[in-house]
């Protein structure tokens, strides 16, 4: 399962989009 991961990315773009 990659939820662990998906959760990361998710969290990635939230940090980046937030930057903007």
């Amino acid at each position: 399962m990659r939820l662990r991961s998906l959760i990361y990315v998710a969290s990635e773009v939230c940090v980046v989009d937030s930057s903007i």
